[in-house]
C-alpha cells in the first residue's frame, strides 16, 4: 500500500513539473519582435521617389544577433521614433544579421540588392506611397 500511495505523489509531481516546465517555455516565446520599437540606423536616397532605411531590432539580448530590418519607402518625415513607427507598419523587403553592399535600381522600378550575410527573410516585392502616388518595386537578389 505504501509504494503504491509513493508512485502516485511521485506521478503527480512529475505531471506539474513537465506542465510547469512547458507553461514557462510557452511563457517565454510569446514575446515577439517587435519592429516598433527598432532603432533607425540609416537613411538613404535610392532614387527620386525611393529611400532605403535601415532599422537595427533592439528586443535582442547579449547572446541574441543584430537583426536589421531593411525597408524601401518615399521620403518619411519626422522624428526616428516616428519614422520607425511608420516602417513597422509595412513589411521589410529583407531582414537578417548581414548588410546590404549594393542596390541599384533600373528604369521599370526593378531593385538590384546585393546582400552579405545572414538572412531571416526576404521578399519579392515592396509597396509604398510618395506624393500621394503608389509605387511597387521587384527585387533581384545576390546573396553572398
Amino acid at each position: 500500500m505504501p509504494f503504491k500511495m509513493v508512485i502516485r505523489w511521485l506521478h503527480r509531481f512529475v505531471t506539474l513539473a513537465l506542465f510547469l516546465l512547458v507553461m514557462g517555455f510557452w511563457w517565454l516565446n510569446q514575446s515577439g519582435d517587435n519592429p516598433a520599437g527598432d532603432k533607425l540606423l540609416r537613411t538613404q536616397k535610392i532614387n527620386d521617389h525611393m529611400w532605403l532605411y535601415l532599422t537595427e531590432s533592439q528586443s535582442g539580448g547579449a547572446t541574441v544577433p543584430f537583426h536589421y530590418r531593411y525597408y524601401l519607402a518615399g521620403d518619411l518625415k519626422g522624428s526616428n521614433s516616428e519614422i520607425v513607427k511608420n516602417l513597422a507598419e509595412s513589411f521589410p523587403f529583407i531582414s537578417g544579421s548581414g548588410t546590404i553592399a549594393g542596390i541599384t535600381t533600373s528604369a521599370d522600378n526593378r531593385v538590384m540588392v546585393t546582400y552579405s550575410g545572414n538572412v531571416f527573410s526576404l521578399s519579392n516585392t515592396a509597396s509604398y506611397k510618395y506624393d500621394g502616388q503608389n509605387y511597387t518595386t521587384h527585387f533581384s537578389y545576390q546573396i553572398n
